[in-house]
């Protein structure tokens, strides 16, 4: 994991944060379980796009695009937690990493 691109390092490290509490879910709700599995692996992979593109446009959608996977991924963790397979600290501790992860990519944005 030697990346030097920031926001690519924090989606990582909440993919394998993810991948602990995943294991835990229960099978009849393993839609959700692979939802949100598949979303932070898409963010990540729309991250890189992002970064990697010289099309000015497609840069902005893939940009775009990320806030709407990160939201996302809130409301997934919102709901997980009212069905109670997870815990509020956990909830707390995956909301904040969103937070951040939020954060970078609005200043992402913005600067271009």
């Amino acid at each position: 994991m030697n990346d030097k691109f920031l926001l690519a390092r924090e989606i990582k490290n909440f993919i394998l944060k993810l991948d602990d509490i995943l294991i835990n879910f229960p099978r009849k709700d393993i839609m959700m379980k692979k939802r949100i599995y598949e979303d932070s692996i898409w963010l990540l992979k729309l991250v890189y796009n992002a970064n990697n593109t010289d099309d000015a446009s497609l840069k902005i959608k893939y940009k775009q695009e990320c806030i709407t996977f990160v939201n996302m991924l809130d409301f997934y963790i919102e709901y997980c937690y009212k069905k109670k397979y997870i815990s509020l600290k956990i909830c707390n501790n995956l909301t904040n990493n969103i937070i951040k992860i939020n954060k970078m990519i609005y200043g992402w944005i913005k600067n271009g």
